[in-house]
């Protein structure tokens, strides 16, 4: 379904690895497959208080550029 690319960063994993199958650490559902650096960003962000501060910094650069480009 995702062509052997990461469902984050669209590129195929390197050094002949294979891609990390991502899962809620809550319920266990499997969600998608992930290159070993998205799969570690992930889990540092989605594991921190800094997801909602992140959240709010992509919302506003998303605001800033759609009302100046």
């Amino acid at each position: 379904e995702q062509g052997g690319v990461c469902a984050i960063c669209r590129k195929p994993e390197r050094n002949c690895r294979p891609l990390a199958v991502d899962h809620s650490h809550v319920t266990g559902q499997v969600r998608s497959l992930l290159c070993v650096n998205c799969n570690t960003e992930l889990g540092i962000i989605e594991n921190s208080h800094k997801r909602h501060f992140i959240k709010k910094l992509y919302m506003y650069l998303e605001h800033w550029e759609a009302n100046n480009e």
